[in-house]
């Protein structure tokens, strides 16, 4: 057991328990995530610019011109934000999030947290579907049922549970309307105990946006504008004119009326503030917004970031990684620079991801995905000892790529080194030893040497062939799948060690040895645990592997 001596291994017991993991020592910063294309909302206030891409929360300060994201380490309460919302009367951004916990940011740029909704108990979903506001008041639509904030005291006034999903709830002039498997309207003055004593109507699954007070904004797989109609008894009645056979991504307020964004589509409509006079404007897929109360700049977000509608020359993109879930991580120690990249399917994403990387050098992010477009989907990133700017990279079905900068400069395949491909698939899984070797295993796809290792000097030959690898013998590394594995070559430890677990269920852990960087040895010595000994040589066991690496 004294090859463990340096080599720590953490294991998942639970995935629950990883991801609610706290750490109560050391300073930690969140990076952000900025991808343009997947741009959720912009809102333009009188000295600020909201933005929301990828669940992130950005804003930009017109004054000073600073790009500032918002996350939990500096202004906000929690993570993973569902939607924004901005009341233009009271001049505050209310922040719902995907865990149903909201934040309300005042103009002073106060963060005050509600969490009443986050903390209730109870069985239903508490998912926040929509947002309105009126006087004194902020509508929040839920899967129970409605809750009232009282935007003047910030805190809940009432809460309705209905035990059904509620999708909006708006009110217009003196007319309450709340959108559920029907449209149930009354009058707002009226209490209503449940939603069988409002009246309804057959529309359902809407999002209302009120327009004035007689007029409002209804969204469904479609775009209309609906009039309540009262008779001289006051009986309640709609009407409703179509406007698109396509649902906008959202509708706000401008000085001349309201802007319908129409953000995949390229285009939005304009109207007047009756919500007449419908307008289609072609544009680029960007959101857009445009305060009430400015001057008539509009603002735009989209894959470039934010810009001043029109000014093409000057955007403002956010200091971040430029793809949605990174998973992979590694170290270049001779550049200094931190690689996250994408993941093909693995134990968490069921489906491939096209390759995407960013580099960190401490201060910003960089783009460096390759500009070939080698693979639908790729794992490890492995930088090379000795050469800079240099890694290899394990791919789904091409085996590895040797890439320099963001060109693919070298591939390993089945033609040129003993891999395997499988029903079209490879994803091995590699690393380098103390002496410049290049270690790769790729268990279920090749039962007969899942374990291969080329000498470095073949290694940067240009033309390394099947011939030049090795295939020492190693059993049981044939069991599992290397798109799940971890690999780990010691070399801070006395011995030249070498760590397999392939990730699947209870998986052994697999050591073998290599003394003084004999590669050639066709059996070398090698060991299975099924379990391990703590540091109060207490007996563990494990379930899954996530990922294993040396103690430096």
């Amino acid at each position: 057991m004294t090859m463990l001596k340096r080599i720590v291994i953490f294991l998942a017991l639970a995935l629950p328990f990883m991801a609610n993991a706290q750490y109560g020592v050391g300073d930690w910063r969140i990076h952000t995530i900025f991808v343009g294309s997947a741009a959720e909302r912009v809102i333009d206030t009188p000295d600020k610019v909201y933005y929301l891409v990828s669940n992130n929360l950005f804003c930009y300060d017109k004054e000073t011109e600073e790009n500032e994201a918002y996350n939990k380490r500096n202004y906000l309460s929690d993570v993973t934000i569902s939607q924004i919302y901005y009341n233009y009367e009271k001049k505050y951004l209310l922040v719902a999030y995907v865990n149903s916990n909201i934040d309300i940011i005042l103009d002073s740029g106060k963060v005050v947290n509600l969490p009443d909704i986050k903390n209730a108990v109870m069985t239903q979903s508490k998912t926040i579907n929509h947002v309105n506001f009126a006087k004194d008041k902020a509508f929040v639509a839920t899967n129970f049922g409605y809750v009232v904030i009282n935007d003047v005291k910030m805190e809940v006034q009432e809460s309705r549970v209905f035990n059904t999903p509620i999708y909006s709830v708006a009110q217009v002039g003196d007319v309450m309307l709340i959108s559920a498997n029907k449209l149930y309207y009354g009058l707002a003055s009226d209490y209503h105990e449940t939603l069988a004593s409002y009246k309804s109507t057959s529309n359902s699954n809407s999002k209302l946006i009120p327009l004035n007070d007689n007029k409002f904004f209804y969204i469904t797989g479609w775009f209309y504008v609906f009039t309540i109609n009262k008779d001289d008894s006051g009986n309640i009645s709609f009407s409703s004119t179509q406007i698109a056979q396509a649902a906008p991504k959202d509708v706000q307020p401008t000085p001349t009326g309201f802007i319908a964004n129409f953000k995949d589509a390229g285009y939005y409509y304009t109207f007047d503030a009756e919500g007449n006079n419908a307008t289609k404007v072609t544009a680029t897929k960007e959101l857009f917004s445009c305060h009430p109360g400015g001057d008539g700049t509009m603002w735009a977000v989209g894959a470039n970031g934010l810009h001043r509608a029109g000014d093409q020359a000057n955007y403002f993109k956010p200091n971040g990684i430029q793809f949605a879930n990174p998973f992979h991580i590694a170290y270049n120690s001779l550049s200094k620079k931190a690689y996250v990249a994408t993941t093909a399917t693995n134990a968490f994403f069921a489906t491939n991801t096209a390759t995407a990387i960013s580099s960190y050098d401490g201060t910003t992010w960089e783009n460096v995905t390759p500009t070939t477009n080698y693979s639908s989907g790729s794992f490890h990133m492995v930088f090379d000892p000795e050469i800079e700017d240099t890694y290899y990279l394990s791919t789904w079905t091409k085996g590895l790529a040797k890439i320099k900068g963001r060109e693919v400069v070298r591939a390993y395949n089945a033609t040129n080194t003993p891999m395997v491909a499988r029903s079209g698939a490879m994803h091995p899984i590699h690393a380098f030893d103390r002496y410049g070797n290049l270690w790769v295993c790729q268990s279920y796809e090749n039962p007969d040497h899942p374990v291969m290792v080329v000498p470095r000097a073949k290694l940067l030959k240009s033309n390394t062939t099947a011939s030049d690898w090795y295939t020492p013998n190693v059993p049981t590394v044939d069991q599992g799948s290397t798109k799940r594995a971890s690999f780990v070559v010691t070399k801070n430890n006395t011995s030249d060690v070498k760590v397999f677990n392939s990730g699947d269920f209870q998986r052994a852990f697999v050591f073998w040895k290599n003394e003084n960087g004999n590669i050639s040895n066709a059996n070398p010595p090698y060991r299975t645990y099924t379990s391990f000994h703590d540091q109060d040589e207490k007996g563990f066991e494990w379930t899954y592997v996530l990922c294993m690496t040396e103690d430096l």
